[in-house]
């Protein structure tokens, strides 16, 4: 990164009027800035199981936090972990598909 693309970057950061809120830290918006600047589609997370949360986390409790996270969103790239100390993640996932497509979200593969 130059000079010119470091304070271009640096006025974003500091601007309220930036469109750029698929990030939550500065860290992540100065990733965001410079891939998006070079060309790149940056996508994130916006939804969560919230299995990180603790040891096979029991599979009604990932639903519900995946509902409560959903809602109002008109997409999601939900983060779920895979782990030996995850397996009701594993067990969730079918019906983590069931709820969305109940809801009319599809998916799609990144690419």
């Amino acid at each position: 990164m130059n000079a010119r693309e470091g304070k271009s970057i640096n006025k974003e950061l500091n601007s309220d009027s930036s469109s750029t809120n698929v990030y939550n830290s500065d860290g992540h918006k100065v990733a965001y800035l410079t891939l998006k600047s070079d060309g790149y589609h940056y996508i994130d997370w916006n939804d969560l199981t919230g299995d990180v949360e603790g040891q096979n986390i029991p599979v009604d409790k990932l639903l519900a936090n995946l509902k409560k996270n959903t809602e109002g969103k008109g997409h999601v790239v939900i983060l779920m972990h895979d782990l030996s100390t995850k397996a009701t993640t594993v067990q969730a996932l079918p019906k983590v598909i069931d709820y969305l497509k109940s809801k009319g979200y599809s998916f799609k593969k990144l690419s």
